[in-house]
């Protein structure tokens, strides 16, 4: 689900790039393919605001900024850039204070939100997955180790806060916060 200017819509990807749908009727408002697409997408897009969409280009492919604005019921999408300098496959990436927090394959990467340059890659954590904690002002992430580990979400440059040992195994899952607590599991633990 997304609000995109003004109106309530669904997002989702095919193989003829990213579409929005009117959620009381179904009908499109419409579908863009952006000029990177490759393949379907594994992961979500995301409203970054009422004017603004990141999705995923395909598996490991690059991300694109789209932007768009609403005249009545006509809609015109443009593509604001598109980039390799973060290549998400299966896992998530957030978006916090103008920067974009992910994983260029396996590792670690922040993005410029305005322009798609690249701020830093660097941090191994496998295809891990991270969740953005607001109030905290951190990034969580469960590493494909089985690690969580606890990054600061700087655009100057990637700090790790704190790590623990906790699940054994390959872990593709993303934790999940609820409260104080964390949950995380895997397809063992």
């Amino acid at each position: 689900p997304a609000r995109l200017g003004g109106e309530d819509l669904v997002l989702f990807t095919h193989e003829e790039g990213l579409s929005a749908l009117r959620p009381d009727d179904g009908s499109v408002a419409w579908t863009f393919l952006p000029s990177g697409w490759k393949t379907v997408p594994m992961i979500q897009p995301q409203a970054v605001d009422d004017d603004t969409v990141l999705v995923a280009l395909g598996d490991g492919v690059g991300i694109a900024r789209l932007e768009n604005t609403r005249d009545g019921d006509a809609w015109t999408i443009e593509e604001a850039w598109s980039s390799t300098r973060m290549r998400p496959s299966f896992n998530d990436f957030v978006v916090h204070e103008g920067h974009v927090y992910g994983f260029d394959q396996s590792i670690l990467t922040c993005i410029e939100l305005e322009t798609g340059a690249r701020a830093w890659r660097r941090g191994r954590y496998g295809f891990g997955q991270l969740v953005l904690l607001e109030e905290a002002d951190a990034l969580l992430i469960a590493a494909e180790s089985g690690d969580l580990a606890l990054v600061s979400p700087a655009p100057r440059a990637q700090a790790e806060l704190g790590r623990v040992e906790l699940l054994d195994g390959k872990t593709w899952n993303p934790p999940l916060v609820v409260g104080d607590r964390v949950f995380a599991r895997n397809g063992e633990t």
